[in-house]
């Protein structure tokens, strides 16, 4: 009797050195083991007693900032905006797929103004005037 606890919790304990911390988070609880703790030749096992045992489990769980089965799927908390995808943790750059195509996005650093129909170029120059309109 004695020797199956023994085998048990040598078990138990080797097990639990196995588990890679890097994999996951060791989550441990308490549960019992029913033995028998009265046996009889002619009716068998007739009173039951419960040991408590550690249990260990390993929980997986991704980085912060990612998600998916694998762990790989960065999660950006405000959407990207079409034409871009999120590469990295609340990170969105121009989807490469898009490149070259009349999908790809339009480049912010040149905007139209509707009103005079000319395009306004940024400025190279690290003063604080308005950006030059060319005509």
């Amino acid at each position: 009797m004695d020797r199956k606890v023994l085998f048990i919790c040598l078990c138990v304990t080797v097990f639990s050195s196995l588990i890679s911390i890097s994999h996951g988070r060791i989550q441990h609880h308490y549960s019992y083991q029913r033995y028998c703790a009265y046996r009889s030749w002619w009716r068998g096992c007739v009173r039951y007693g419960y040991l408590p045992i550690s249990v260990y489990d390993v929980v997986m769980g991704c980085c912060t900032g990612f998600e998916g089965s694998d762990c790989t799927t960065p999660i950006c908390m405000t959407p990207c905006e079409p034409g871009y995808m999120c590469t990295s943790p609340d990170d969105c750059t121009v989807d490469p797929t898009l490149i070259g195509t009349t999908n790809a996005p339009i480049n912010t650093n040149t905007a139209v103004n509707e009103t005079t129909s000319a395009t306004v170029e940024p400025s190279n120059s690290p003063s604080t005037e308005p950006n030059e309109i060319i005509n």
